[in-house]
């Protein structure tokens, strides 16, 4: 018998990802140990309805309350924290914004370690509070390209046989080979040069040029902005063979178009950087798409995440109208759910105001819904701390009870009461398991 719940448990409910509230300290750990006990202590002695149906009700309520703990949980509105605000700008074509997580510094593959802004940016070219800036984009940081010579389709400029050639790229010189069979033309070995370079994994990329029926193979790097050297990488011909002059013939160690740094203003300072994409304070990611033009900056402000919190609210409804679900569940012979159902909605309906006013509405069943467009405007109208403030005490109040069940989830299910304990002696006797035979004992998140 137990070994059939622990099965349903294992299959439905221990493969899940755990969440930051599914980490406890041992202190927490002792006070569930402690209300199991207290609970124990002062509860009846009963016949538990052994039946498969209730074994897997048992379960199920368990987890889902402790899966609405963890929606109510992260239904916290802190107007300081930027993982409740984000920021946006008033041209995306031009400047795209990423509101980074707290402490969560994302820079591209090939942006340099150090940052392009200072620590002292937040001092010294904008406000105090953070909320606002301005980029004016003067110029894209660009690649290096490399243009080989337009060669006619149908010859062969180079011999049949083996070729090398070498790319130096910073201190690191990699050497290429490939072969000219004798059906080869000059478009196909610019081909199979394009496809060498592609697969290489060295930073640099390929395309093949066409005007007419000639061909050029371009080379850039995938790196941008301006180095030590200027240049990012160079082609030259191979130093093991001085006779093979393939690099000479193609033309590919001709620079079409030389590195260059991104060039901007951010609140009227002027800024460089060796890539379009970098991060403002550790706090949002930029990424400069084009230039804009001279005079008009990109405005870029901060806002309450609207669609974050809209979602933090539907996870919090639809993990409580699952419990409501489960105590409507008559199929599952469960009579004493009904009980349950009456405390939920006693709960939500001595909020029935402050929810309405906010777009939260209880349907005949129990179950809430949410009128989207209200909850919006009501976050517009009175800001979104405001709104979710009407919320603060009936999520408090099911917190209380969502904690309530998952301690005791053996309370909503049907048994038989065979004796009241001692009123004297019951003081230092818990009997075992009372709480829950199956599931009050499964110490299973609480890590």
């Amino acid at each position: 018998m137990i070994g059939t719940v622990y099965d349903y448990y294992l299959t439905t409910y221990a493969s899940k990802p755990l969440t930051r509230s599914d980490t406890h300290k041992k202190s927490e750990l002792r006070n569930i140990y402690n209300n199991i006990v207290k609970i124990s202590k002062s509860s009846p002695l009963y016949k538990v309805d052994v039946s498969a149906n209730v074994q897997k009700y048992a379960i199920d309520l368990k987890e889902n309350a402790r899966s609405l703990m963890n929606d109510i949980d992260n239904l916290v509105y802190d107007s300081f924290s930027p993982n409740h605000s984000k920021y946006t700008s008033d041209n995306e074509e031009a400047v795209t914004i990423n509101t980074l997580n707290q402490g969560n510094d994302t820079r591209s593959d090939n942006s340099s370690e150090s940052s392009p802004f200072g620590s002292t940016l937040s001092e010294a070219a904008s406000p105090v509070n953070n909320d606002s800036y301005s980029i004016e984009v003067k110029h894209l940081a660009t690649p290096q390209v490399n243009t080989g010579y337009y060669l006619r389709d149908d010859t062969l400029e180079l011999s049949h046989g083996e070729h090398t050639f070498e790319v130096a790229i910073d201190d690191n010189v990699y050497e290429f080979q490939f072969k000219v069979n004798e059906e080869d033309t000059n478009k196909s070995v610019i081909e199979k040069l394009s496809r060498l370079i592609n697969r290489s994994g060295i930073g640099l990329g390929s395309n093949i040029l066409k005007i007419g029926n000639t061909s050029a193979l371009e080379i850039s790097s995938k790196s941008t902005g301006t180095t030590s050297n200027t240049d990012i990488f160079s082609i030259l011909n191979s130093s093991s063979d001085t006779a093979d002059d393939v690099v000479d013939k193609l033309g590919i160690a001709t620079v079409s178009s030389h590195p260059s740094d991104a060039q901007f203003t951010l609140n009227g300072i002027d800024k460089t950087s060796s890539t379009n994409r970098f991060t403002i304070n550790k706090s949002i990611e930029v990424t400069l798409n084009r230039t804009t033009p001279e005079g008009e900056a990109v405005n870029i402000t901060k806002r309450d995440d609207l669609d974050s919190m809209l979602d933090s609210v539907n996870n919090l409804i639809d993990g409580y109208n699952r419990i409501i679900e489960l105590s409507n569940n008559k199929a599952d012979n469960s009579n004493d759910a009904s009980h349950l159902n009456y405390e939920l909605k006693r709960t939500a309906s001595a909020y029935k105001n402050d929810l309405e006013s906010i777009g939260l509405t209880m349907n005949d069943d129990g179950s809430l819904k949410l009128d989207t467009a209200l909850f919006l405007q009501s976050a517009s109208e009175d800001t979104i701390e405001h709104s979710l403030g009407k919320l603060a005490d009936f999520k408090n109040s099911l917190s209380l009870k969502t904690h309530d069940i998952s301690i005791n989830p053996m309370k909503y299910v049907n048994k038989t009461m065979i004796s009241y304990p001692h009123p004297i002696k019951s003081k230092n006797f818990a009997n075992p398991y009372v709480t829950s035979i199956y599931t009050g004992m499964m110490y299973n998140g609480y890590i």
